[in-house]
């Protein structure tokens, strides 16, 4: 569909810059009807106070609200009418991601809101899901960040919220833009939502694929044996069953005194879990010097060697691991495994993503507070070893089957990547008039 373009004006608000020659510009307050939410109260202060559910900032989304699961506050009966919200209001987050803004669609039960929201409604002069993509396009240029000085605790204040000038063309017209973008956007979403789903299908087949070239080797002609594991079952008859501890070095990370800035900032690469979403490291977030090495718990490790979190909250959903091309230290969640004699690291790399789900489940403690891998429970894993040139082959043909997957993955990125641009473009441009919806009133209509 090509869009037609519409005369355009200046306007002093940064964030707008330009908007449609016909629109006037107008401080929110004096168009919708926005109120402040509710402070949290968490025990009864009358007679006649009863408990709530309520929504806070958590629940507020881009465009949507969550309804489900709402926490209860007490609440008197002034404050059930002052802070009600019902389906059509626009939920606006006052603090955090600030001027988040999300519409409540299917709500059927009474609710008030927290005062960490505002709650906007409609009036006569000015719709709410217009206001809705229009507080879009304002957190698009960064202006939220300046008007609520992010360097500090950001807030968007009732002050701030309502002083807020904005483009305002006709209701008609505002029908006719959130209209367009509703039909415009859920295009878009669902494309974006399919190549999502090819990238997830593309992650399965890549573990898939690492699995069996280290659970069963590639040959499938091969003579197999019972390996003696459950999880395992058959295995090529020619490979062995190694216990970890023979397998590997496991050597700790630590902390570096943060008083200590001498500590700080130098030389050697500090891994910890958030460094580790890559197969490869060779730089980390954050350094420390010689100094900071030499008077720590932490140790240099020399490349290669597979790096493994070993505790942290990320290892419910995954075992993230990856080879240093650089020497390297680490937190104290963290392992270095450097292979014995037999053991290639690469192959080592690739078993331990193989077969990541078993070992999380094998090492998994019931009842504890914090997900861990314990030493004595890595220590004891067996795994199936085949012979050292077997393993660099096997680690050859997983490269090459899942740069393959890799490459089509990035290609989705950049694709989705390119979509959400064009989805974001196209709400800025419809809320500032740039282009003319007027010309699809009968089709949006419908």
């Amino acid at each position: 569909m090509k869009f037609m373009p519409k005369p355009t004006r200046s306007v002093k608000e940064e964030y707008l810059k330009e908007i449609s020659q016909a629109w006037s510009t107008v401080s929110t307050k004096y168009v919708y009807n926005i109120q402040l939410g509710k402070m949290l109260q968490n025990e009864a202060n009358g007679a006649e106070d009863i408990q709530i559910s309520y929504f806070k900032a958590a629940d507020v989304q881009w465009e949507n609200v969550n309804i489900h699961d709402l926490p209860v506050m007490w609440a008197s009966p002034r404050d059930l009418n002052k802070f009600s919200v019902i389906n059509g209001d626009l939920l606006v987050c006052e603090g955090g991601e600030v001027g988040r803004a999300g519409m409540i669609y299917n709500l059927e039960e009474d609710c008030i809101l927290q005062n960490a929201l505002h709650r906007v409604r409609s009036t006569n002069k000015a719709e709410v899901k217009y206001l809705m993509y229009l507080l879009r396009h304002i957190a698009s240029t960064s202006w939220m960040d300046v008007l609520c000085n992010k360097a500090t605790i950001a807030h968007f204040t009732s002050e701030k919220f309502g002083n807020l000038r904005i483009p305002l063309p006709s209701v008609e017209e505002q029908n006719m833009i959130f209209k367009f973008l509703d039909k415009e956007v859920v295009k878009i979403d669902l494309l974006i939502s399919k190549k999502q789903k090819l990238i997830e299908l593309l992650q399965e087949k890549r573990q898939a694929i690492i699995n069996e070239a280290v659970t069963k080797g590639l040959d499938p002609n091969v003579p197999m044996k019972d390996s003696g594991i459950s999880w395992l079952g058959n295995m090529p008859a020619h490979w062995e069953i190694k216990k970890f501890k023979h397998l590997v070095l496991m050597v700790g990370g630590g902390t570096p005194s943060k008083e200590n800035l001498e500590y700080w900032g130098g030389d050697i690469p500090w891994v910890s879990p958030k460094d580790m979403k890559v197969d490869y490291v060779e730089s980390s977030e954050d350094s420390i010097s010689y100094l900071g090495l030499k008077n720590s718990s932490t140790s240099l490790i020399e490349k290669p060697a597979v790096l493994m979190v070993v505790r942290s909250g990320i290892l419910k959903h995954s075992l993230p691991v990856a080879i240093n091309k650089v020497p390297v230290s680490l937190n104290q969640d963290m392992k270095a495994l450097i292979p014995k004699e037999n053991l290639d690291v690469k192959y080592l790399f690739s078993i331990l993503k193989g077969i990541s789900s078993l070992i999380l489940y094998s090492c998994k403690k019931i009842g504890a507070t914090v997900d861990s891998l314990e030493t004595e429970d890595l220590n004891n894993l067996m795994l199936p070893l085949p012979p050292l040139n077997e393993q660099k082959y096997i680690f050859s043909i997983i490269e090459e089957e899942t740069n393959k997957i890799d490459f089509l993955t990035s290609k989705l990125n950049i694709q989705i990547e390119k979509l959400q641009e064009y989805r974001q473009s196209l709400i800025s441009e419809a809320v500032t008039g740039k282009i003319d919806v007027r010309q699809y009133g009968e089709e949006v209509n419908h």
